[in-house]
């Protein structure tokens, strides 16, 4: 049922947890996880993923740079995290977070995500990606919530 899962992680203990519970649904239907990572190409997505608004000032592509290493990173953490390289495979993709999960998802059977948990205001100026992949996905969307316990 579940055999193609895809999981967008952000760094945070939420797209962690959410990693966990996407291997683990794919292991229990015989299938594949594929991790994601979204580096944001546009001022507001910059804004939301941690570049203050003197980076701004830097060379798009230097940005672009920067939080693709720091995406990587948090890829490789994951997959380490996971202790798995045969279940798993990782993506390092550009453009609007929202739109490329949704995109991505038409070749997955489900996405598993965490929810970074933002304040209403922060949500309403910044949007938030899970909403918005919840609103906009063709497939079933699992959104895990923020400070979940149990596994």
């Amino acid at each position: 049922m579940f055999r193609n899962v895809l999981c967008p992680v952000d760094g945070s203990a939420e797209s962690l947890e959410a990693a966990r519970v996407a291997l683990d649904l794919a292991r229990k239907y015989g299938g594949k996880v594929r991790l994601i990572h979204v580096v944001p190409l546009y001022l507001i997505d910059l804004l939301s993923n941690r570049v203050s608004m003197s980076e701004v000032d830097l060379l798009p592509r230097e940005v672009e740079e920067r939080l693709a290493i720091e995406g990587r990173g948090f890829l490789d953490k994951i997959l380490e995290e996971l202790g798995t390289a045969d279940e798993v495979s990782c993506h390092l993709l550009e453009g609007a977070p929202g739109e490329v999960i949704c995109t991505e998802a038409e070749k997955s059977d489900v996405v598993v995500m965490g929810s970074r948990g933002r304040g209403r205001l922060s949500g309403l100026l910044l949007g938030s990606v899970s909403q918005y992949v919840l609103s906009h996905c063709g497939r079933p969307v699992l959104i895990l919530p923020r400070n979940r316990t149990g596994s």
